[in-house]
C-alpha cells in the first residue's frame, strides 16, 4: 500500500500583472519584484514575499498578517475572480501553521502598540 500524498492546505498567491502593469509598478514604487502572500483558507494571509534568485523570501519591513474572516472572504473572492493568481500549492504542517499564526499575530500586535505609543507624540514642536 502506497502512502497518500499530503494534501495541500496553503497557497502562494501573487498578483496578475502584464508588462505594462509591471512598468507602472516600477515607475511608481521603483521596484520590479512583485509581492506574494501565503494564503491559508479560513485561517490567515501572511506576506509579503519577494521572488529572488534563491526563491521566495519574506520582506521583513513589509510583513502583513490578516486573519479577519471578512478580509479572508474578500481575498478568496479576488482569487475566484482571477484578480490574484495561485502560483503554487503548498503543504504546511500543523506546527508550521501554528508558528506562522503565532508570530504573525505577534507582529501585528507589536506594530499596533508602537503606533499607539507614538500617536500623541509631537516630534516637531
Amino acid at each position: 500500500m502506497r502512502d497518500e500524498p499530503e494534501k495541500q492546505n496553503a497557497f502562494l498567491v501573487g498578483p496578475i500583472m502584464g508588462l505594462m502593469d509591471r512598468i507602472e509598478l516600477y515607475l511608481t514604487s521603483n521596484q520590479w519584484s512583485l509581492n506574494y502572500q501565503i494564503y491559508v483558507p479560513k485561517m490567515f494571509i501572511l506576506g509579503n514575499f519577494n521572488e529572488g534568485s534563491l526563491g521566495f523570501k519574506l520582506s521583513p519591513t513589509k510583513i502583513i498578517y490578516i486573519d479577519s474572516p471578512k478580509e479572508l472572504a474578500i481575498y478568496q473572492d479576488r482569487i475566484e475572480k482571477h484578480k490574484l493568481k495561485i502560483e503554487q500549492s503548498l503543504f504546511l504542517s500543523e506546527s508550521a501553521l501554528e508558528v506562522l499564526e503565532k508570530y504573525g499575530k505577534a507582529h501585528v500586535q507589536t506594530r499596533e502598540k508602537i503606533s499607539t505609543a507614538l500617536e500623541n507624540q509631537n516630534f516637531f514642536g
